[in-house]
């Protein structure tokens, strides 16, 4: 810990009197979101918990998606707020090192949480296609949560690495992000196949009687929440795409350090409003929750 150096990120405190407006005004708006994601992602783990008919391993890695917005409502939004304002009116290095870092370490945490998470609902869906029969019996709730706690202790280590370096951290997260996202897509791929040849035989059938035409239940079910599953992985990707945008841009063209800064302290509102996005995309596309949520408050 002797060679230990916040110089990796807080070399732009020295400009923090120019980024005075773009550090305030990226903390009204995550603060504006503070409210309405927890109230949201609050319903979402509520309803799930109280309905015993959501209790399966879909909807208990949608647990855990929500248990992660709220994370990032309740203790990530603030702790980037904090270091805005720090850089704003505080002149404690020290005290900046730590804030920095705090926000840095939570937000590689909860990043990855959701991420596992989406990686982990898209494997499922394509384990449901591939087990078929058996795989109520390959894939049980108590599984599903044991596999949420494993997230939850796997993404204990960008944070990690990045305290130790950020060249060990980019050497590890990186390949392991790729790995993730081509494994998505070969579920996905597989998932599109068999929802296409289950649409063709479903024509094939219009010509028979109604209870050879009818679709399969099931498979009517696994279609919505694959797409659902997509649908929140395309969200989260476009939100978190302006930093690898950023990024490239940076890198390809000359820009001044002081913009670059004042871009990725523009854009975290932006990346943070994913955690108040999903809830409302889960009640816009699960009628299950939307349905349990009615419920509910009828009953307050």
């Amino acid at each position: 810990m002797a060679n230990y150096s916040c110089s990796e990120y807080t070399s732009f405190y020295q400009y923090r009197h120019v980024l005075h407006e773009s550090f305030i005004a990226s903390s009204v708006l995550l603060g504006l979101q503070i409210i309405p994601a927890v109230v949201f992602n609050l319903s979402i783990l509520l309803v799930i918990w109280k309905t015993p008919s959501l209790h399966t391993p879909s909807y208990f890695f949608l647990f855990n998606l929500a248990l992660s917005d709220l994370a990032v409502a309740i203790i990530g939004s603030p702790s980037v707020i904090f270091t805005f304002m720090i850089h704003v009116y505080g002149s404690d290095h020290l005290l900046v090192c730590v804030s920095v870092h705090s926000s840095c370490i939570l937000s590689s945490l909860f990043s990855s949480v959701s991420f596992l998470t989406i990686t982990a609902a898209t494997v499922d869906r394509y384990l449901a296609l591939k087990l078929h029969l058996t795989y109520v019996t390959h894939v049980t709730t108590s599984r599903a949560v044991a596999l949420c706690v494993l997230i939850w202790l796997c993404s204990a280590v960008p944070p990690l690495l990045s305290i130790m370096s950020l060249k060990i951290y980019c050497l590890v997260v990186f390949p392991a992000l790729v790995f993730l996202l081509a494994l998505m897509f070969f579920c996905y791929c597989k998932i599109l196949l068999v929802i296409r040849h289950h649409r063709n035989q479903i024509e094939c059938q219009q010509n028979f009687q109604q209870e050879n035409c009818t679709p399969s239940q099931n498979m009517t079910s696994f279609k919505k929440i694959a797409y659902n599953i997509l649908v929140v992985f395309t969200l989260n990707t476009l939100l978190y795409s302006p930093i690898v945008i950023g990024l490239i841009v940076s890198t390809v063209y000359e820009t001044t350090f002081v913009n670059q800064v004042r871009f990725f302290v523009l854009i975290f509102p932006f990346v943070f409003a994913n955690s108040t996005v999903n809830p409302l995309l889960y009640c816009w596309r699960l009628n299950d929750i939307r349905i349990a949520l009615k419920q509910r408050w009828r009953q307050l």
